[in-house]
């Protein structure tokens, strides 16, 4: 298994090349922080989270994703500006948009259904953690959120 980094978007099948990462700060009235910041990345990590995040984020506390979520961009190539005022992102809305992709190939196109209908299989099956358990098994940080 790889990371994923297909979708689809305007009915086109796209495979995924950058996305651009949008983290908010905490407002912080007393020093006047409002900005949030934004980067490109290519990361095939942050573009699997950002592709999967609804499904991940739906078997898990949204507070210990956070705090993951914050720990995993730490981690990654980011400005160092943006690591700076790592404690007052909001990571509670970070978001995600897709920067640059190519259309797939009919090949891609299919290898992509069947990993889809995989995962309707799994959900239809009651497996609610599929996602979860597909992103700890590719992750460095093996058995992290308790599942193996």
């Amino acid at each position: 298994m790889k990371w994923e980094n297909i979708t689809v978007r305007n009915n086109d099948y796209i495979k995924v090349k950058s996305i651009k990462v949008i983290i908010p700060l905490y407002k912080n009235t007393q020093f006047q922080i409002t900005d949030d910041f934004e980067f490109i990345s290519s990361d095939p990590e942050l573009i699997h989270v950002a592709l999967n995040s609804n499904a991940i984020v739906s078997s898990l506390d949204f507070n210990d994703w956070a705090q993951y979520l914050k720990k995993l961009l730490l981690r990654k190539n980011l400005p160092i500006i943006v690591k700076c005022v790592f404690e007052h992102w909001d990571c509670f809305n970070v978001s995600f948009d897709i920067a640059d992709f190519k259309i797939c190939s009919n090949s891609e196109i299919k290898k992509y259904v069947y990993i889809q209908q995989e995962k309707q299989f799994e959900f239809s099956k009651g497996n609610l953690n599929y996602a979860i358990e597909k992103y700890t098994s590719l992750s460095e940080r093996k058995g992290i959120f308790g599942i193996k």
